[in-house]
C-alpha cells in the first residue's frame, strides 16, 4: 500500500479541519506496544487533533494512519503493518449513561477498509485512567502472549497453556479483579477464521475481524487494571439516566421494530417476519430466561434464530453465549449458517449429511467445521464470499465487499440498501427504522449517519437514539390525540439534541462529518471507495412482505450523495 499518499490524505484532513471551534476537549498521550519487540513508549498527541478528531473513533482513526505500515494490506505482514487503536471517549468516565464504550479501530481483513468496532466496554475508560487518550498496538508478537498494563511498564506473558482455550477460560484463569477489564480472542481468532470477533466485558466486538487481526498479531488477551467510575450519576445526568432506563427495559427492541416495519431475516432472508419473532425480543427473553451474564445483542438472536428458522429462546442464547466463548461473530457465522440452510434444501450436496439448524448440537458441529476447516469450513471461514464462490450458490448469499448482511433485509429497510452500499459503518440503531425504512430516506439518512457518528466522536453510543426518539415520538402521538403511523413519525431533528442536554445539535453534527471524511478519505487512498451496488439488491425476490420490496438503489444513492454534499459545503464553508 501506499502510505505515504495515505498520509497526505490525512494531512489534507488536518489542513480543512484545521479551524474546528474549540470543543473544550484537553486530551494526553498515547502508548504505543511495539509487539515486535516487547517494548512501550508515549506518543504525544498534538493539540491541534482534539479539536479536529476530539475522541473516540475519530481520534483513534487519526492515530491508525499514523502508525500503519506500507504491508497492512499485504498478507504477507497484514498482522505487522496493521495497528490497532484502542480508545475510549471524550465523555467517558463522568457517570453519564451512554458513554462506556470502547473503540477499535484496524484495517478489515473482510472488507479491506479501516474499520472501526465500538463495544460497551469499560476497557478504554481504563485506558485513560492509566493516563492515556489511546492505545496503539504496532507489529506482531513472536508467540501467544498476554499482556498486562497494570504498572508504569507494561508486562508481557508468554501464553501458550491458552492454546486452542475458550475466551471464558482465558478470562477465568486471568483472575481478574474488579478494577480490570479485558481484550480477548478466541479459538476462531487463533485458527483464522477472517470473521472471528475479539470479546471484552463479556461483549463481541462485532463484524470486521478484529479478532483475526489480533490472532495473526498472537494476542491472546490484554489487560488493563485501573478504578473508574462505573455507574451512571443520576444527580448529573438526570434525563439521560430516565433514558438509560426505557433502553435497558426492552421497550426500544430491535426485534419487534424488525417484525412490525418487516425487515427481520427469517430462513436466509427469504422471509421477512413471522409471529414467532415475539419469543425472540429481549424483554421476553429476559422474562422466560432470565438476565444472561453477557450481553445478549439482538442482532446476534435474528441471526442465530430466525434466519435459521429458531425460534426457541433458550436454545437461541445458548448459541449466543458459544459465539462468544469460541470467538465468533454471530451475524458472520448465522449468514453462512443460513446460506448451508437454504443450500441444502434447494438439494445442494455441500454438507456431507442432512443437518437440523434447530438443534444446537448441529449448531455446534457446523461451527467446529468453521473453526477448524474441514469440509465445508475450508472456504466458510474466509467468509461468505468464497463459501459462495466455491459451492455455486452466489445468487443466494448475501454479502457485500467480503462481508455478511447485517441482521435485516434490505427488502424491508431502505436504510440498509444504503448502509451496505456505504461499507457498513453506519449501525442499525432501531429507533431509526420508522425514519429510514421509506424510499426517500436519503437524506434523512445522511443526517443521521452525521449524528451518529458525531456522537461516537464525543465517546457517546448512538444507541441512545432509541429512547430519545422513542421519547419524543410519544409526546408527538399525545399531542396529536391519536396514534400515528410509524412510517410517518416526523420529529424537528433539533429536538433531538436538545432533549439529551448534550450542547449544540451544529458541534456535534459537524464532528460526525469530519470522521466520515477522515474515513473515506483514508480508505479512497487506498482505492477502497465509492458507493458499492451488488446488481441483485434491484430484484425483488418472493417474500412474505412485498409493499414496496424493490429497492431503488441508484436514487437512493443519488439523493444521499447529494444531501451529503451539502452537509460537507457547509461545514467547510464553500
Amino acid at each position: 500500500m501506499d502510505t505515504v499518499f495515505l498520509k497526505e490524505q490525512v494531512n489534507e484532513c488536518d489542513s480543512l479541519f484545521s479551524n474546528s471551534p474549540d470543543c473544550g476537549i484537553r486530551g494526553t498521550s498515547a502508548l504505543v506496544l511495539d509487539l515486535q519487540t516487547m517494548e512501550s513508549r508515549v506518543f504525544d498527541i498534538p493539540a491541534s487533533w482534539f479539536n479536529a478528531y476530539i475522541s473516540g473513533p475519530s481520534l483513534g482513526a487519526r492515530l491508525w494512519a499514523e502508525f500503519c505500515g506500507p504491508g497492512c494490506d499485504d498478507k504477507n505482514s497484514f498482522e505487522s503493518d496493521n495497528p490497532v487503536v484502542i480508545t475510549g471517549g471524550a465523555c467517558t468516565s463522568q457517570g453519564m449513561p451512554f458513554s462506556e464504550n470502547t473503540y477499535f479501530v484496524y484495517l478489515s481483513p473482510q472488507n479491506k477498509k479501516v474499520t472501526v468496532n465500538s463495544v460497551p466496554s469499560f476497557l478504554g475508560a481504563r485506558i485513560q485512567k492509566c493516563g492515556y487518550s489511546a492505545l496503539v498496538l504496532t507489529g506482531r508478537l513472536r508467540r501467544q502472549t498476554v499482556i498486562r498494563i497494570d504498572s508504569p511498564e507494561p508486562s508481557f506473558e508468554v501464553s501458550e497453556r491458552f492454546s486452542m482455550a475458550t475466551t471464558g477460560e482465558i478470562e477465568k484463569s486471568l483472575n481478574l479483579s474488579s478494577s480490570c477489564s479485558v481484550l480477548l480472542s478466541g479459538p476462531a481468532a487463533e485458527k483464522n477464521v477472517v470473521f472471528s470477533m475479539a470479546v471484552t466485558d463479556r461483549s463481541g466486538t462485532g463484524r470486521g475481524g478484529l479478532g483475526y487481526v489480533l490472532g495473526m498479531k498472537n494476542l491472546k488477551a490484554l489487560v488493563v487494571s485501573a478504578a473508574v467510575k462505573e455507574n451512571p450519576d443520576p444527580q448529573k445526568y438526570p434525563k439521560l439516566c430516565e433514558y438509560a432506563a426505557v433502553f435497558a427495559s426492552g421497550k426500544t427492541d430491535i426485534i419487534r421494530n424488525a417484525n412490525s416495519l418487516g425487515w427481520a431475516p427469517v430462513n436466509n432472508y427469504r422471509l421477512r417476519t413471522d409471529p414467532r419473532l415475539f419469543f425472540l425480543s429481549r424483554d421476553e427473553i429476559t422474562r422466560t430466561q432470565g438476565k444472561p451474564d453477557f450481553a445478549l445483542d439482538s442482532q446476534a438472536v435474528l441471526m442465530l434464530g430466525s434466519n435459521l428458522g429458531c425460534y426457541n429462546p433458550r436454545t437461541v442464547v445458548k448459541r449466543c453465549a458459544y459465539a462468544l466463548e469460541m470467538g465468533l461473530d454471530p451475524v458472520s457465522l448465522g449468514n453462512i449458517l443460513g446460506y448451508l440452510k437454504e443450500a441444502q434444501e434447494r438439494g445442494m450436496e455441500i454438507l456431507p449429511s442432512k443437518a437440523d439448524f434447530t438443534d444446537n448440537e448441529d449448531f455446534k458441529a457446523l461451527a467446529g467445521q468453521i473453526i477448524s476447516g474441514t469440509g465445508f469450513g475450508q472456504w466458510a471461514r474466509n467468509g461468505l464470499a468464497e463459501l459462495a464462490a466455491q459451492t455455486g450458490g452466489e445468487e443466494f448469499a448475501l454479502c457485500s465487499e467480503g462481508m455478511e448482511f447485517g441482521a435485516c433485509d434490505v427488502r424491508g429497510s431502505f436504510y440498509q440498501a444504503l448502509s451496505i452500499a456505504r461499507g457498513h459503518w453506519f449501525f442499525p440503531y432501531p429507533a431509526l427504522y420508522p425514519y429510514l425504512c421509506g424510499k426517500n430516506c436519503a437524506g434523512n439518512f445522511e443526517y443521521f449517519e452525521s449524528l451518529s457518528m458525531g456522537l461516537e466522536s464525543f465517546g457517546i453510543s448512538a444507541s441512545i437514539l432509541s429512547p430519545v426518539l422513542q421519547s419524543l415520538s410519544e409526546i408527538k402521538m399525545r399531542a396529536c390525540g391519536r396514534k400515528t403511523s410509524l412510517l410517518k413519525k416526523t420529529i424537528k431533528p433539533e429536538l433531538i439534541l436538545q432533549s439529551m442536554g448534550l450542547g449544540k445539535e451544529s458541534d456535534i453534527t459537524s464532528a460526525g462529518v469530519r470522521l466520515r471524511i477522515l474515513l473515506d478519505s483514508m480508505n479512497a487512498s487506498m482505492g477502497r471507495s465509492g458507493m458499492n451496488i451488488p446488481d441483485y439488491f434491484t430484484i425483488d425476490p418472493d417474500s412474505n412482505y412485498h409493499k414496496d420490496s424493490v429497492v431503488p438503489f441508484f436514487d437512493l444513492c443519488e439523493q444521499y450523495s447529494l444531501s451529503r454534499r451539502t452537509s460537507e459545503a457547509t461545514l467547510l464553508n464553500l
